[in-house]
């Protein structure tokens, strides 16, 4: 019996994102800003990412609306403890300007 193309198989399969990754492009999907958050969804096809609108640039503040293309930068912020395991927390960090 051959592998199905089950979406099991697509997640364990996608691009991922790691820490220290730089000039990341992606689109952002969610923005909550009243609760400061929001999620951008990576060119790559990787996993969405968090972001923390206290955290981007203040030149950059007007320009994170939903459907508007961010770079960033990835990196590790504390860790997720799950009932068996703990991994790194990854959280997008939005540049100022394009990586050149």
């Amino acid at each position: 019996m051959g592998a199905r193309n089950t979406r099991r198989n697509w997640r364990k399969n996608r691009p991922q994102l790691s820490a220290g990754m730089q000039g990341v492009k992606g689109e952002v999907v969610k923005s909550y800003p009243g609760k400061q958050f929001g999620f951008i969804k990576p060119e790559n096809g990787a996993a969405q990412i968090l972001f923390y609108i206290s955290e981007v640039p203040f030149d950059r503040k007007k320009c994170v609306g939903v459907g508007s293309t961010v770079f960033f930068d990835v990196v590790e912020q504390g860790v997720l403890i799950r009932k068996n395991y703990q991994k790194p927390k990854l959280v997008a960090k939005i540049r100022s300007r394009r990586p050149v």
